[in-house]
């Protein structure tokens, strides 16, 4: 039984009602026999437009109506528990997720109010659905387990942070970043414990207490306060017009090699936060047009490669073509320099364009010739200029 009250948008339940009209209350909606045989079913005229129109909305062609009674299962256990978990507030929280939550209220209060004395939420949607045990709509209708799970672990992670701001438990910092946006994954640096220190704290500041050191060592370290604020991936998504810019991350695997070029980025400014924005500024000044390649005379190649040496950035971590100007021959018309030595004798020439680009980390040391998310990097690297020319006004 499906409680026709529960229809976000009222105008289809007077469609129901006027379809209904005259037609006794056990008969079917789309057939004038009692019973209609299977094949009457599948090949009725309806099925093929719902398929049509699905696969005019989605581009998958592939879709089918029942394939509806999965998302309305999905969607309503979503949204009636997202609201709960807070999902509509946190970072990574997609549109959809937020629409199933404001469609899921109307579900949610019919529910609460006319099923309460038979089911909960879960067993009440296994009602409607039809369906014997509630077991049957978990593993075979609803296919939101798992964010729900995260969410969940999320949220009371946040709680518990909130709570204890004594000391720091092994692993907590790590999920907690992760799960934050600042880290793709939960391993933990330890080649530099110092550096990481100084990364959690400006993460986590409530939850840190300033001691005197005990060596003379550490009190050769820069003091926590002068370092620069480190970048997130939710504040270069949260610039004006972020999402129509070339390259902005939407994909998983995308976010992850956007993940990768803030924390690089954190780490040159760590080193020399003006030359960083210096090299930001230069290399999106020559940036080619609906490209990952910045373009740049031989002079400009040299100061640009001079900044990511200021910066210590490893030389494989940079990617450099020659570029000739007319080309000698379609053949011949670049010239990849991966040494150092090819480098500086190439500039030294002066001949020709340089391009220049930040290979996707995710991919640096794996043989892998072309990245799918290499516009991601292009699109941290602009953002990042951004927000970083603004400050260097602000300072002014």
């Amino acid at each position: 039984m499906l409680p026709l009250d529960a229809l976000w948008k009222q105008t289809e339940l007077k469609w129901l009602q006027q379809l209904m009209e005259g037609r006794s209350s056990d008969a079917y909606l789309f057939h004038s026999t009692t019973s209609p045989s299977k094949a009457e079913l599948e090949n009725h005229p309806v099925v093929l437009k719902v398929n049509q129109l699905l696969a005019k909305a989605t581009g998958d062609d592939d879709l089918h109506p029942h394939n509806l009674r999965h998302s309305f299962a999905t969607l309503a256990l979503l949204g009636m528990l997202g609201a709960d978990l807070e999902i509509d507030k946190h970072p990574y929280a997609e549109s959809w997720m937020r629409t199933a939550i404001v469609s899921a209220e109307r579900l949610n209060k019919t529910i609460l109010g006319d099923l309460h004395r038979l089911a909960a939420r879960g067993s009440a949607i296994a009602m409607m659905m039809g369906h014997g045990h509630e077991t049957t709509t978990y593993e075979h209708y609803v296919h939101c387990l798992d964010l729900l799970l995260f969410f969940a672990s999320y949220r009371q992670l946040r709680e518990e942070t909130k709570e204890r701001r004594d000391h720091l438990q092994k692993g907590e910092v790590a999920l907690l970043t992760a799960l934050l946006g600042y880290q793709p994954t939960t391993r933990i640096e330890s080649d530099d414990p110092a550096a990481q220190l100084k990364r959690l704290a400006v993460l986590a500041p409530e939850r840190c207490s300033f001691c005197t050191p005990l060596r003379a060592q550490a009190t050769a370290t820069a003091p926590i306060a002068t370092a620069p604020a480190l970048l997130t991936l939710k504040q270069l998504m949260s610039l004006p017009d972020a999402g129509k810019k070339r390259g902005f991350p939407v994909k998983q695997a995308e976010r992850d090699t956007a993940l990768s070029v803030i924390q690089l980025i954190n780490q040159w400014r760590q080193a020399d936060a003006r030359r960083t924005s210096d090299l930001l500024s230069l290399w999106c000044a020559s940036l080619l047009a609906k490209d990952d390649w910045s373009s740049l005379s031989a002079e400009d190649a040299k100061r640009l490669l001079k900044l990511f040496d200021d910066v210590s950035l490893p030389t494989a971590w940079v990617e450099v073509i020659k570029v000739w100007t007319p080309a000698k021959s379609r053949r011949d018309r670049s010239q990849p320099l991966v040494s150092a030595s090819d480098r500086k004798a190439a500039l030294a020439v002066g001949q020709g364009r340089f391009w220049i680009r930040i290979p996707d980390p995710r991919r640096r040391g794996k043989g892998v010739k072309r990245s799918r998310t290499q516009s991601a990097v292009t699109w941290v690297l602009v953002s990042a200029s951004q927000i970083l020319c603004s400050q260097a006004h602000e300072v002014a």
